[in-house]
């Protein structure tokens, strides 16, 4: 399935054919446009939190992971190599195509 992001152009999502962590977890890629991405702008631009508000809130009950570990930084910038854990899902932030 592919989502879009209104500034971060497609979300490809898919079962990892790799063994991890999680190898039953589905996973979203998030090419990057730019440097990074903010957290709570992640959440909303993967579909993982319906409005900016609710993935707020999300980051500040400590509902949110970032490479293993709690993240309450709302504005967390994500860079390419990120993992971002929520509610079973898995978001793997990647390098977007160069000339963006």
């Amino acid at each position: 399935m592919t989502l879009r992001g209104p500034a971060y152009g497609h979300v490809e999502q898919r079962a990892r054919e790799r063994g991890d962590d999680n190898p039953g977890m589905p996973a979203i890629d998030l090419p990057l446009r730019g440097e990074f991405i903010e957290l709570d702008k992640l959440l909303k631009a993967t579909g993982l939190a319906d409005s900016g508000g609710q993935a707020r809130a999300l980051i500040t009950a400590g509902e949110v992971k970032v490479d293993g570990q709690v993240e309450l930084r709302k504005t967390a910038k994500m860079r390419a190599g990120q993992l971002v854990e929520f509610g079973g899902q898995q978001v793997r932030v990647i390098q977007g195509p160069s000339g963006d």
